[in-house]
């Protein structure tokens, strides 16, 4: 597909790199605000429910090979902006496991327990180490949990020479704006840490309207048309997909996507 579409105007899903908090902490990063980075820490979560339970009418969540779970979408598209913003690995290392081998499949709506011991294959454990393409050093850990001890999702650094960035977005789901965000940046010649305004004065008047888990795609579409450079095209696609098969390789996951 990538190759078919040589040549072509195209976007793909990949929406979180649409959120406001995403293009500002580019901008921050690309005008040189924290020098040049050094290194970049990651710490994310999956807790859509709880972690031995997962809703019935999403099973298909729960196999690597569908394609569609969280290691392929949530950590998919933090993955996406994280090289987005700070480029990509040249070298990696990483654990990718599964500590909930079974969970307990929920109707929702009826409460009805379908499946006591549902076997899953697609993982809830990711963490990967290495260097970047710019010489800094990276580390990601994604968990799964119930509930985390302070509310955030995410928590990710991006370290420089002059200063530090960071980014906290409450719950999971990172690619929708369902949940509270904070952007702060401290400079090492002040010493005061800053709050960051992301708002985007620019933003049409409509895409508020659009309930919120759309309106990053939103946005995503707009930037389609407005800034066609600044969404992800299909070669992005394509590396973001290699990207996710060397992590799993390199920790030797069983399970085949």
């Amino acid at each position: 597909m990538a190759q078919l579409a040589k040549g072509l105007k195209v976007v793909t899903g990949l929406q979180f790199r649409a959120d406001p908090l995403i293009t500002k902490a580019k901008q921050l990063v690309d005008s040189g605000a924290i020098g040049q980075i050094t290194s970049t820490t990651a710490t994310g979560c999956f807790n859509n429910y709880p972690a031995d339970t997962w809703n019935a009418k999403a099973d298909y969540f729960l196999n690597f090979k569908g394609g569609a779970n969280e290691y392929t979408i949530s950590f998919a598209h933090f993955l996406d902006s994280f090289r987005y913003i700070v480029g990509d690995f040249a070298n990696l290392h990483s654990v990718v496991d599964i500590q909930y081998p079974t969970v307990k499949l929920v109707d929702f709506t009826t409460g009805e327990v379908t499946d006591p011991a549902r076997k899953k294959t697609s993982p809830d454990h990711i963490f990967v180490n290495g260097k970047l393409e710019s010489g800094a050093v990276a580390s990601l850990s994604f968990r799964k949990v119930t509930k985390t001890v302070d509310g955030k999702g995410l928590r990710w650094l991006i370290s420089g020479t002059k200063g530090e960035l960071e980014i906290t977005i409450d719950g999971p789901n990172f690619q929708m704006d369902i949940a509270k965000k904070q952007l702060r940046l401290v400079d090492n010649s002040v010493g005061v840490t800053q709050d960051i305004d992301f708002t985007d004065a620019q933003e049409l008047a409509y895409v508020k309207s659009v309930p919120a888990m759309g309106q990053n795609t939103s946005r995503l579409c707009e930037k389609y048309v407005a800034a066609p450079t600044e969404v992800a095209n299909f070669d992005d696609a394509l590396k973001l997909h290699q990207l996710l098969d060397k992590i799993a390789a390199a920790a030797n996951y069983p399970y085949k996507a």
